[in-house]
């Protein structure tokens, strides 16, 4: 169950960053040969964000103007088109403003982008097999994540 796509074995890590590049959520849990929208269908986070419960902040008006938008979190195209999750349109016959619009989510993606490279770059064990028990990785992979956190604060 932990063989990927690529050929190797691993887990899944599902985060959420700020622009500070700090996991403000994560889970660690899934098989690696799961794809991305399948594991977030799963994980308490998308639990939590269908029940309303992740404690967004409530609309509010974009600066200047009287139009009301929601908080959201991004996500690439695997992920589901939700209130609170966006994601780029489709890459089949994209108007100018849709292709304005998917280089701009992709750019604001890049703070999570440069959140797991820098967690990947400074804890190289994550790039190479763990020689651990799988029941395991994934409390070292929290504790990584936690003391990534705590290195950005510092």
């Amino acid at each position: 169950m932990y063989f990927n796509y690529k050929g190797y074995y691993s887990v899944v890590l599902q985060g959420i960053s700020d622009a500070n590049y700090k996991f403000i959520a994560i889970e660690v849990r899934a098989y690696g040969k799961q794809s991305d929208a399948g594991t977030f269908s799963d994980l308490n986070v998308y639990q939590r964000l269908e029940a309303n419960t992740l404690n967004i902040p409530e609309n509010e008006n974009i600066p200047l103007t009287n139009i009301s938008a929601p908080f959201v979190l991004l996500g690439d195209d695997a992920y589901p088109l939700k209130t609170n999750l966006l994601k780029p349109y489709s890459r089949k016959r994209l108007t100018i403003e849709e292709r304005i619009f998917n280089y701009r989510l992709s750019r604001a993606r890049r703070c999570v982008e440069c959140a797991f490279g820098i967690l990947v770059a400074k804890w190289r064990c994550l790039k190479t097999e763990l020689q651990i028990d799988p029941n395991k990785i994934d409390i070292v992979v929290k504790c990584v994540c936690l003391l990534h956190n705590i290195i950005i604060d510092k």
